[in-house]
């Protein structure tokens, strides 16, 4: 190669370089190789709109609801092994989800903590290399910011509720508090109100153990008292009732400062007497700011920055700084060189509002790492910024992922450092140089969807923030096979090779090679009619007889007949004016199609779309459809569920087609029901995901129980039957906050379909079937009190093998006293395993209300025999034997009873043969009865 040929190469190679760097650098790179924005805003609020129909969304709503089912519903009528759960986390445990908050053992640096924002708190000993779970009902609350006790590192508080845009999906319920290092939680009843729907930023005192500041949308709190009340002590200006942050200023407690405002201006507030008085600081600081993030130096408390967001596109308006601890500010940087908060650093466009993180190493008061959609360094107290990271690994940066919301400085210097994002949780040691992902079993990616390839461990699904995930039967590893939020998936199954996937507003693609490439999908629905009529998360659906037809949903209803080469409208508008959320194909009967709506429509054609009906009529007017399910065996059976809160309408059943419909949700927590599954081959056995876990009945609905045995009251979005490798029907759960669950068989050695008790006077009879047994050698009945240990009361045998419904019957007759009794069955194998039902209750308080006094038994009788006698109340009690002649001969028992059956046993060895006569005395009840001794 001639050098006039080299150098004309190089250069050509060069201006495209240029050119690539250039569209790096502004909005449009994002797009590039089948990357895609996150929208957490327009996310949230398709998630919220939902649930807040028609009544908003309570602020208590979920933990009423979850302390419903914990005093009110069974546990799932099934057997389960003692040592293994009935759900299997499947991970992702390499993905991870938004992380808002992280927190360092002061001591411990090993000991980690964070909150996810649809996860929960959790928890990792070994630095980041294992996480563990906290508890099972915060992944259903938003956990945006965790505080510690300076005193005490056992002592935690976790804030929930998101407050950083308008609306926010998964609600907070206040402030939640532990004191053995996360174990075990409780909720605050002074934050369990509107005020802390959303709690932004926890500030602990820095020596005093009672007080914290918090920080919500609702303005700023203390408490003196750990919690147990709070003071609003500043709403920030006028109709700006929204603090996002609170910090402590280091060595000095007496002052404080917090930040007000995000989509319009306020500022920053600060306080100089502990926090019980604030006033807004002016002097150097610019006004009509969004949101606004602090930070302080750790060597000189006194030196503070201060990040502000323009109102306008959300990119950087200025980073300031303070000498005098905030007193007064001036600019350092306007970000006209390197705007760290915009994409591509170039204050095109920015997401300022969301993701937004400040720290100051621990050593040098001038060195200043950032976080926009990518981490930044200064070293020069803010003046100038290099960039660290980049969201997808390009120009040689490192990668992490997307969206900064916490940068954590552990240790003495900047060598270590901890990142929470859209990602989860990186870590670098080494300054910024490598990073490592520490989403190691981290289970909190926030799914929408989820589809199977039928007869293979191979599991798809769509997420928010993460895109579109695969699961290749391989422990708690995923992989991210498209980017963005991620929404509907199908897998042919015809050939799973062919996988359907959608970005938002029903952009679809279609591979052909398990997810490798993609193409588009879309031809013949209009880019205009999908941003304007589709939901941002829009179904489709593959039909369950041919792989060759898909459906999908704007205001219409979309068919192909060739695995999405081309889209052809098949009705008219099928809403009220809303868009189509849901859409479903009777199995048997490929003509019949139902689509529901945002806005509570529900349509049917019976003939693929040349004639439609609405069958709307009796269904709750207005709410979101979730979810549509026909019955695998009957085309007039469909299923219809429905967001929202406190209706008591979730579910509904339709036996003739629609015409009419029945109310299913029965005994169900009062909580949106996302989806519905019918058991492909029982009769009436139904399954559905719930906004706290997944619930199930064996009566078409008539009754619930809580299936959550191993899963997490958290939101369930999508709940999918899973013919598995190996044969065998798996429920697969998607949660949008823990990742994705599966039952680890729905093949049990005992099926229990009803366990009932009923009580005879005062005997109670207990009832139960079974669907199938295996290896089934018996059943003890086991029985407690309150506050009591089971004990084992009497044992059935059991059917061995068997496939035919068994029935089996049990009388209690030995109920003692008046109380509330539980009962379970313990099922024993033919080999010594046994498992549990669930409890079933009976009260028996009132059963006792009358005196009894039984005959003797035996009698006659030699030697001794039994005298039994009822109490309706405590009473003092004597039990006497008097002969013939009026003498007492004998006395059984003297003092004080309780209320219920007794039993005592008079022996007359070395009494004469005769008639005596046995006197019972109780309270104001008098009576006796001939007792004959045979000699």
């Amino acid at each position: 190669m001639s050098n006039g040929w080299y150098r004309w190469l190089v250069m050509v190679l060069a201006g495209m370089l240029m050119v690539i760097r250039h569209l790096e650098s502004g909005h449009d790179h994002i797009y590039r190789r089948g990357k895609r924005p996150d929208l957490p805003d327009r996310a949230a609020e398709w998630f919220y709109a939902q649930r807040a129909k028609p009544n908003g969304i309570p602020a208590d709503a979920l933990v009423r609801a979850k302390e419903y089912v914990r005093m009110h519903m069974a546990k799932s009528a099934r057997f389960f092994r003692t040592t293994m759960p009935y759900w299997q986390q499947l991970g992702p445990g390499n993905i991870g989800g938004r992380v808002r908050t992280i927190l360092v053992h002061p001591q411990k640096h090993r000991i980690i903590y964070l909150g996810a924002v649809a996860g929960g708190v959790w928890k990792s000993i070994d630095a980041g290399n294992n996480w563990q779970p906290l508890d099972d009902f915060l992944p259903n609350l938003t956990v945006c910011t965790l505080a510690m006790d300076p005193n005490d590192p056992n002592v935690i508080y976790a804030g929930t509720g998101e407050g950083y845009f308008n609306i926010d999906a998964v609600r907070g319920a206040g402030v939640f508090k532990s004191i053995d290092g996360g174990d075990h939680w409780r909720q605050l009843s002074a934050t369990a109100n509107a005020q802390f729907h959303y709690v932004n930023s926890l500030a602990h005192h820095p020596f005093c153990s009672d007080t914290l500041l918090a920080a919500t949308r609702s303005g700023l709190w203390r408490t003196l008292d750990g919690g147990e009340n709070w003071e609003l002590v500043e709403v920030g200006g006028t109709s700006a009732v929204r603090a996002l942050q609170v910090v402590y200023h280091r060595s000095n407690p007496d002052i404080a400062m917090a930040t007000f405002g995000s989509f319009y201006g306020d500022g920053i507030y600060r306080s100089i007497d502990g926090g019980e008085h604030w006033e807004k600081v002016t002097d150097g600081l610019p006004s009509g700011h969004g949101r606004i993030v602090l930070a302080s130096a750790p060597s000189q408390p006194d030196v503070w920055y201060a990040s502000f967001t323009n109102t306008s596109d959300r990119t950087l308006q200025g980073l300031y700084k303070s000498t005098n601890a905030g007193q007064t500010w001036r600019l350092v940087n306007d970000g006209s060189t390197v705007d760290y908060l915009s994409y591509g650093n170039n204050g095109s466009s920015g997401q300022g509002w969301y993701d937004h993180a400040v720290t100051v190493a621990p050593d040098n008061p001038n060195e200043i790492w950032v976080g926009g959609i990518d981490v930044y360094r200064s070293t020069d107290g803010g003046e100038t910024f290099h960039q660290i990271t980049h969201w997808y690994g390009g120009f040689g940066y490192p990668y992490i992922h997307a969206d900064q919301h916490v940068i954590v400085m552990v240790g003495a210097n900047s060598d270590t450092l901890l990142v929470g994002n859209d990602g989860g949780i990186f870590r670098s040691i080494n300054g910024g140089q490598t990073w490592h992902s520490l989403n190691n079993n981290l289970c909190i990616t926030q799914f929408y969807h989820v589809a199977s390839a039928p007869g293979e461990n191979v599991i798809y699904g769509g997420t928010q923030d993460n895109g579109t995930l695969k699961y290749n039967g391989a422990g708690v590893i995923w992989s991210q096979i498209y980017g963005g939020d991620g929404g509907c998936t199908a897998v042919d199954f015809e050939d799973p090779n062919i996988i359907y996937t959608e970005y938002i507003y029903l952009d679809i693609k279609k591979s052909c090679n398990r997810g490798l490439s993609w193409t588009m999908a879309t031809a013949g629905i209009s880019s205009s009619e999908r941003q304007s009529r589709a939901l941002f998360i829009a179904p489709f659906i593959m039909d369950p007889s041919d792989s060759d037809v898909l459906y999908a949903g704007t205001y219409r209803l979309y068919r192909t007949i060739n695995r999405a080469n081309y889209w052809s409208a098949m009705s008219g508008d099928l809403t009220f004016g809303g868009s189509i959320s849901a859409i479903a194909i009777a199995p048997t009967a490929q003509r019949t199609i139902y689509t529901g709506s945002s806005d509570g429509r529900v349509c049917k054609t019976s003939d693929e779309g040349t004639t439609w009906v609405d069958v709307s009529d009796g269904l709750p007017f207005g709410r979101y459809v979730t979810h549509l399910a026909v019955s695998p065996v009957d085309t007039s059976g469909v299923y219809a569920t429905f967001s929202g809160y406190d209706t008591g309408e979730h579910i509904y059943f339709s036996n003739d087609g629609g015409q009419h419909w029945q109310n299913i949700s029965s005994n169900l927590p009062d909580v949106p029901v996302n989806a519905i599954v019918v058991h492909p081959q029982k009769m009436g056995v139904l399954y559905v995901g719930t906004d706290i876990g997944v619930y199930e009945s064996v009566d078409n609905g008539q009754t619930w129980t809580d299936a959550n045995n191993g899963l997490a009251y958290v939101v369930v979005s999508d709940l999918r039957m899973h013919l598995n490798g190996g044969g065998n029907y798996q429920l697969v759960a998607a949660t949008h906050g823990r990742g994705v669950f599966v039952t680890t068989s729905l093949a049990v050695p005992v099926e229990l379909a009803l366990f009932d008790a009923q009580c005879l006077d005062n005997r109670v009879k207990l009832v139960w079937q079974t669907e199938s047994e295996l290896n089934n050698a018996c059943y003890d009945i086991q029985r407690r009190l309150i506050d009591s240990e089971f004990q084992t009361i009497g044992r059935v045998r059991g059917a061995g093998t068997s496939s035919i419904r068994q029935t089996y019957h049990f009388v209690d007759q030995w109920i003692a006293k008046p109380g509330v009794y539980y009962y379970r069955l313990k099922q024993i194998d033919m080999d010594g395993q046994y498992s549990y039902s669930h409890e079933i209750t009976v009260n028996m308080q009132n059963v006792f209300r009358k005196f009894q006094f039984e005959p003797g038994y035996p009698n006659p009788f030699n030697e001794s025999t039994t005298i039994t006698y009822q109490l309706a109340s405590e009473q003092y009690v004597n039990l006497s034997v008097y002969n013939m002649l009026g003498q007492k001969v004998s006395t059984i028992y003297s003092g004080y009873q309780h209320a219920g059956r007794h039993s005592l046993q008079w022996n007359a060895k070395g009494m004469p043969g005769g008639t005596y006569i046995c006197r019972l005395s109780a309270g104001p009840f008098h009576q006796g009865q001939k007792l004959i001794l045979l000699k």
